[in-house]
């Protein structure tokens, strides 16, 4: 049994982590500041270009998560076709 609302609500809160970590990865990967405050809304913490690689694995496996949970509120990708239901 599945609680959508908790799942959506979920979903919701990683795309926010996900946003905060695409923009931490962005501006230390294509300017020229070398720390940046990341506020995933969870914690706050100081991040460097030495952090980049962390910050993309933690990306990955939030984006496998986020993918996870799209796949059972959308009854796993599957489509049910019924015989004779159509038209």
């Amino acid at each position: 049994m599945c609680d959508l609302e908790w799942e959506r609500t979920r979903l919701t809160k990683l795309k926010a982590i996900i946003d905060a970590l695409d923009d931490a990865i962005l501006q230390l990967s294509t300017t020229a500041i070398l720390e940046y405050h990341l506020d995933t809304g969870q914690s706050k913490q100081r991040v460097t270009r030495q952090d980049l690689p962390r910050l993309v694995d933690a990306k990955a496996d939030l984006f496998t998560q986020y993918d996870a949970l799209c796949a059972r509120l959308s009854n796993g990708g599957a489509l049910q076709v019924i015989p004779g239901a159509l038209p």
